[in-house]
């Protein structure tokens, strides 16, 4: 067996961390990440979270998004790979549990130490959060 390199390593975390994303169970990929994982939202709105550190606490706050969401489709439009990250180009196709439509456009950076995600930091337009309750 020919050992893979950390660049499909990585391809292969992300490709499972979308899966899981799109199959909403957020929880199949938290051993993926490092016990001090960062996952950042930039330019979220002021009421939205925008800085989370910890496995558990990442957790949590994936939780508390995905949970909103009767169908989430996270679609990969493009990818580039260095050796310690991958950036997406993305858009999605949801339905929250409430049944209104949600879709968002996203660059997501995921950045690893070894085989594990040491930092998530999502780009995505906060407009598109026209429902402030929806995420409370």
């Amino acid at each position: 067996m020919v050992p893979q390199d950390d660049e499909s390593i990585h391809a292969g975390l992300v490709d499972e961390i979308v899966q899981a994303i799109n199959d909403l169970k957020h929880d199949a990929f938290i051993d993926l990440f490092t016990p001090d994982i960062v996952l950042d939202y930039p330019y979220a709105p002021d009421w939205f979270v925008h800085t989370v550190q910890g496995r558990n606490e990442v957790q949590n706050q994936l939780n508390s998004v995905f949970k909103r969401f009767r169908r989430f489709s996270l679609i990969i439009d493009k990818r580039y790979e260095t050796d310690t990250s991958i950036i997406v180009e993305a858009t999605s196709d949801c339905e929250r549990k409430d049944g209104e439509a949600y879709g968002n456009r996203y660059v997501l950076i995921w950045e690893f130490d070894g085989d594990k995600v040491c930092r998530w930091t999502e780009y995505f337009d906060p407009q598109k959060l026209r429902v402030r309750t929806t995420f409370h």
